[in-house]
């Protein structure tokens, strides 16, 4: 499916994601569009659309979680990753301890998460859905937060932002990619999970590869199953093949010049 934003939209997500990483009160508001004077009608529609978030109070912006998921680059999906990483050590705190808090610099300490990070993450995560309930001030040093049972039973980050993509974007739930009709669904399948592949692969190279260097299918398949929200955004962010057809489709098409 083509993208239910025009390209300066996600440009715009993209420049906004670059001044707010690691910045959990945003980056100054008037700031921004001062800077882009060309762009204010398409600004205020991305803020119309809460895929931008306008803190009235302090004018800052920052990206909203579908705002993410449609920015669609590196830093957007490794931010939803880390969101899952933090949600998944909430889940099992709270299975332990249901409705304790949770200390902010225990959760950073935990996962190795920069702990400004781990409030990007939260803030962002409630901007979408309340799910995590915090301490007045997240960045004084003993600020904890307290999961809740909503996020036990939530799915994954990349889940929710793309219910609210297709909640303010209906045509994005509605639409179905066109597909000539000589190609078989087994194919249209194989087509997905390789044009994953070379997403995985261009993204995340080192992450790919054996020490010695060398590509490796079941490190690619691995990387495919951590970011299949985001991979597959527009068919439930599932694979359409199971882990070990898709690593048979990878090392089948990785050998062809041995």
């Amino acid at each position: 499916m083509q993208s239910i934003l025009d390209k300066r939209s996600i440009v715009l997500l993209r420049e906004l994601l670059d001044l707010t990483i690691n910045k959990p009160v945003g980056t100054n508001a008037p700031g921004f569009r001062l800077g882009h004077p060309d762009d204010l009608d398409t600004i205020f529609a991305l803020e119309s659309k809460k895929l931008i978030e306008h803190d009235h109070k302090t004018q800052t912006y920052k990206l909203c979680m579908p705002g993410l998921l449609l920015a669609n680059n590196e830093p957007a999906i490794n931010l939803l990753f880390d969101t899952d990483r933090i949600c998944d050590f909430l889940r099992a705190f709270y299975r332990k301890k249901p409705d304790s808090p949770v200390p902010l610099n225990t959760i950073a300490k935990e996962l190795n998460i920069d702990r400004q990070r781990v409030i990007q993450c939260i803030t962002t995560l409630n901007g979408t859905a309340p799910l995590i309930n915090t301490s007045s001030d997240l960045t004084m040093n003993n600020a904890t937060v307290t999961p809740t049972e909503a996020l036990v039973f939530a799915r994954e980050s990349g889940h929710l932002a793309r219910q609210a993509v297709e909640w303010h974007f209906p045509e994005a739930a509605n639409t179905k990619p066109k597909t000539p009709g000589n190609i078989t669904a087994s194919a249209q399948k194989r087509e997905a999970v390789l044009g994953a592949a070379l997403a995985i692969l261009a993204t995340f190279p080192e992450q790919c590869r054996t020490k010695t260097g060398t590509v490796q299918g079941t490190k690619i398949t691995k990387l495919i199953e951590e970011k299949s929200p985001f991979l597959f955004k527009y068919s439930r962010g599932e694979p359409p093949l199971s882990p070990d057809a898709i690593t048979r489709e990878i090392n089948k098409w990785l050998k062809t010049f041995d």
